[in-house]
C-alpha cells in the first residue's frame, strides 16, 4: 500500500521519481523480500518437525517372542504363533469361553499340564476339556474367548499384550 501510494504521488508530480524516492522504494522491497524469506524458513522448519514426529510415532515396535528352553541348554523351542486372517469369518459355534483352569492336572510322559474347561458360546451344553500346549505361558482368565479350529486346537480370539496366552488341545474323552 505504502509503495503504491508513493508511485501514484510521483506520477502526479510529473512522472519522475527523485533519487531519494528510488532508494526508499528499493529499501522497502528488500525489507519485504527479507520478511518473506524468514516466513518461508520458519514454515519449512515447522513442517520438517511435524513430519519427523509423525515418522517416529508410526515406526513399528519390535515384538519379542518368549523362548521356552528344554532341560538341555542347547535345545531351544520357539512357539509357533499363527495369526488368523481378518477377512475369514468365524462361526459362533467355534467360539468357546474359559469356564475353569485347573493347574497341574494331566501328567503325560512325566510332564504336568494345565487343563481348561471351555463352554461353547452358542450352545452352553457343549463343554470341552483341553490341555495346555504352551507350558510356562500365562493362563487365560475366566471368560476369555477361544476359537476351536479343525485340528482341535483352541487359540485365543484376542491375545494378550505379549501375544503368548496359553493355547489348548482338546482331550479325547
Amino acid at each position: 500500500m505504502f509503495i503504491e501510494n508513493r508511485i501514484r504521488e510521483s506520477r502526479q508530480r510529473g512522472g519522475t521519481m527523485t533519487d531519494q524516492q528510488k532508494r526508499w522504494l528499493i529499501i522497502a522491497g528488500l525489507v519485504m523480500a527479507a520478511i518473506l524469506v524468514v516466513v518461508l524458513i520458519v514454515s519449512l522448519v515447522v513442517c520438517i518437525k511435524n513430519l519427523t514426529a509423525q515418522r517416529i510415532a508410526t515406526e513399528k515396535q519390535e515384538v519379542y517372542l518368549p523362548v521356552v528352553a528344554h532341560q538341555e541348554p542347547s535345545i531351544v523351542f520357539l512357539p509357533a504363533i499363527f495369526k488368523q486372517a481378518a477377512s475369514t469369518p468365524i462361526s459362533l459355534s467355534d467360539i468357546y469361553k474359559v469356564g475353569l483352569i485347573e493347574d497341574a492336572v494331566v501328567n503325560t510322559d512325566g510332564d504336568v499340564y494345565d487343563v481348561g474347561t471351555f463352554i461353547n458360546t452358542e450352545d452352553e451344553s457343549v463343554i470341552l476339556k483341553a490341555r495346555c500346549i504352551d507350558q510356562g505361558w500365562p493362563s487365560p482368565e475366566i471368560g476369555t474367548l477361544y476359537r476351536l479350529d479343525s485340528e482341535g486346537l483352541l487359540s485365543p480370539v484376542v491375545n494378550n499384550e505379549g501375544n503368548n496366552l496359553q493355547r489348548f488341545i482338546v482331550l479325547d474323552e
